[in-house]
């Protein structure tokens, strides 16, 4: 298993996050694999390791707003509630709008925009592009 030193080591600094420089999900978060499955959130492993406990039952929040930084300082534990608060609070809401969903279903239905497009030109996965047309 690798340790706190580890991770922190494979970052880079801006301002006073520590930015992951290896692997992400798809939804932008890094990830390594632990335990046997391979998209392990990593700021939540980091504030376990950091910590020296588990957080059941709780997810790992950035008071730094930067989703890609695992500085252990910048994490804290709350409830999925209070995540969405400080997402609301801090007009920091990731994906989607109904309004984007709609104009994205129209410009792949013109024809002129790939799903590779629109992810691009969104900020979003490809797989996000097609869920949004599929209506899923």
């Amino acid at each position: 298993m690798k340790t706190l030193d580890y991770y922190l080591s494979k970052t880079n600094k801006s301002n006073d996050c520590l930015e992951w420089t290896g692997c992400f999900n798809t939804d932008g978060y890094p990830r390594v694999a632990r335990n046997g499955n391979v998209n392990g959130k990593l700021h939540r492993i980091v504030w376990e390791l950091y910590n020296q406990q588990s957080p059941e039952g709780l997810v790992v929040r950035h008071t730094c707003d930067n989703i890609k930084c695992i500085n252990p300082e910048h994490l804290i534990i709350g409830t999925t509630r209070e995540n969405v608060a400080d997402r609301v609070l801090r007009n920091r809401s990731y994906g989607l709008k109904q309004n984007d969903v709609l104009a994205i279903k129209q410009l792949y239905s013109s024809g002129i925009y790939t799903t590779k497009e629109l992810a691009l030109l969104y900020g979003v996965s490809r797989r996000t592009i097609y869920y949004s047309i599929k209506e899923r």
